[in-house]
């Protein structure tokens, strides 16, 4: 008896789709995406990171956390630049805000809480609360625009609204 398993659509894939396109690039979706436990345990429990100003186009399609993890998480990437000069080391930190633009993809069964599911909200921008944004967590210092976007039983612990989202 042979079990297959399939492991197609997961964050693992995803993840490999948006490292692999440039700064400004559009990332068109060719099917939905999932979480799955067996092969994306332990690599994504923030979300898919997107660290860099890119546009992913879902053409229609659906991403979703399974009620196990939270689908986005938009993140700022600290460069950390030394120059040694002498006796003195100065050291200079630049931040890679990213613009991200999010289109045409529905975001379902997000979750940012894994022990109670609460009723929950989408999308949070704040620099310390991890907690918040059960489809989206987008760091302070990142920028995220969404464009015919629809989210479905999306589930945050701190209970944020998108009021207080960009």
């Amino acid at each position: 008896h042979i079990v297959e398993y399939n492991i197609n659509h997961t964050y693992t894939q995803l993840q490999q789709l948006i490292d692999n396109i440039s700064e400004g690039e559009t990332l068109v979706l060719p099917y939905y995406f999932h979480y799955t436990d067996f092969v994306d345990l332990e690599y994504f429990p923030g979300g898919v990171i997107i660290n860099k100003s890119i546009t992913i186009d879902g053409n229609g399609t659906y991403i979703s956390g399974e009620n196990l993890y939270r689908i986005f998480n938009i993140t700022a990437v600290e460069i950390d630049d030394n120059n040694n000069r002498g006796m003195h080391i100065y050291r200079a930190t630049t931040v890679n805000s990213p613009d991200v633009i999010l289109k045409n993809i529905t975001f379902i069964d997000g979750n940012c809480n894994h022990t109670d599911l609460q009723d929950g909200y989408n999308i949070y921008t704040d620099v310390n609360l991890s907690n918040c944004g059960g489809a989206i967590y987008v760091n302070a210092s990142a920028s995220l625009t969404v464009e015919d976007c629809i989210f479905e039983n999306n589930r945050s612990e701190e209970r944020r609204v998108g009021k207080e989202c960009r």
